[in-house]
């Protein structure tokens, strides 16, 4: 097996010092957009989790002209504190929903989606024009809208709009380190926000379509982890993705952008080098580290630190806060990642 190291990549994007010194300052420009971002100075280094220090070179980009040129919005609180309990307890199976069915979001010119995109990233607007699939809550395909009007809050609270979506959880070869990207400062929702390897949308084509084994939702997962990561589709071929579960949950960004997902649970563990070779791009992906447990442990204590600097995603969250560590255990007791599905969790909804 080839040997390659897990923070040292081809573009010198990343190192884990790229952390510490591109943690927002609460004062600069734009900085109120960002997600729960702390109204103190950013933390000095002793504050920060060891495993982010590191004497790696790091070459920084120009900040995008998001942070520049973008009005400041009203804050929000944490997205989580929809949430105030994570318990797995809050489940229901498909077509047995514990609450009542909301009407389905209609598609008609009622869905707003006027909203100026003129002061955001332009590649980050193209992709607004995408068509997501727009399914109810038992996850049945009902139609498709634009990534935009899927994603603008007025549309999820006003008409329940809910998508279809998918994350990835890259794991080296020895399952022992999971692949993590910070979202880049050009993303409309969640920008600078840490998550899990890959999070995007199967899109309304015939090829993302297909629900038979969840190959619609592969081929995006395959797809995107190319656009965001530069990831070769031979380095995760279809068949190594394995679908866990789902879980049902909604976060806003802030008071115009938010999430409304029933978010497919995706595991890879390439076997064929220790680490997956990459290429980010710097218009999806600010970041990305390799962490082991407790390592992620850390992050996500400092994610609810106030003055932390550090943001991480709800979707996120929530699946390491419900589900990810017993996974991870069990991945690695089994030997094998397609060991760590259960047929009572593939067939739940997960309403997070």
């Amino acid at each position: 097996m080839a040997t390659s190291s897990p923070f040292i990549f081809t573009r010198g994007l990343i190192s884990r010092h790229a952390f510490l010194q591109r943690a927002p300052a609460a004062a600069g420009p734009g900085t109120a957009r960002l997600l729960s971002l702390p109204s103190s100075a950013c933390p000095s280094p002793p504050s920060l989790p060891s495993f982010l220090l590191s004497s790696s070179p790091y070459f920084p980009r120009p900040r995008s002209r998001i942070l520049s040129s973008s009005p400041p919005l009203p804050r929000l609180p944490r997205p989580t504190s929809l949430f105030p309990t994570y318990s797995t307890t809050t489940t229901a199976t498909m077509g047995n929903a514990d609450v009542a069915a909301p009407t389905p979001a209609p598609l008609t010119s009622t869905i707003a989606a006027d909203v100026d995109l003129s002061q955001y990233d332009d590649e980050q607007v193209k992709l607004m024009e995408e068509m997501c699939i727009v399914i109810d809550r038992d996850d049945k395909r009902i139609g498709a809208n634009s990534k935009k009007a899927c994603h603008l809050m007025t549309n999820i609270m006003d008409h329940n709009l809910l998508h279809r979506a998918f994350s990835v959880f890259l794991f080296s070869a020895d399952g022992t380190k999971l692949l993590l990207q910070q979202r880049a400062t050009e993303k409309i929702t969640f920008p600078d926000a840490w998550t899990n390897t890959c999070c995007s949308h199967p899109l309304n084509t015939a090829d993302e379509l297909i629900e038979k084994d969840n190959l619609g939702v592969r081929t995006a997962a395959q797809r995107k982890l190319f656009h965001e990561l530069g990831i070769e589709a031979q380095d995760v071929p279809l068949d190594q993705f394995h679908f866990l579960t789902r879980i049902h949950y909604l976060a806003p960004s802030n008071e115009t952008w938010g999430e409304h997902e029933i978010d497919y649970i995706l595991f890879m563990r390439p076997q064929h080098k220790d680490y997956v070779d990459m290429k980010p791009s710097p218009n999806e992906v600010r970041d990305v580290l390799w962490v082991d447990k407790e390592e992620l442990k850390e992050l996500l204590a400092k994610g609810v630190t106030p003055g932390s600097g550090i943001i991480v995603t709800p979707w996120f969250k929530l699946i390491c806060d419900n589900f990810l560590f017993g996974w991870w255990d069990r991945m690695l007791a089994q030997g094998g990642v397609d060991k760590v599905a259960q047929s009572d969790e593939i067939e739940k909804i997960y309403r997070l």
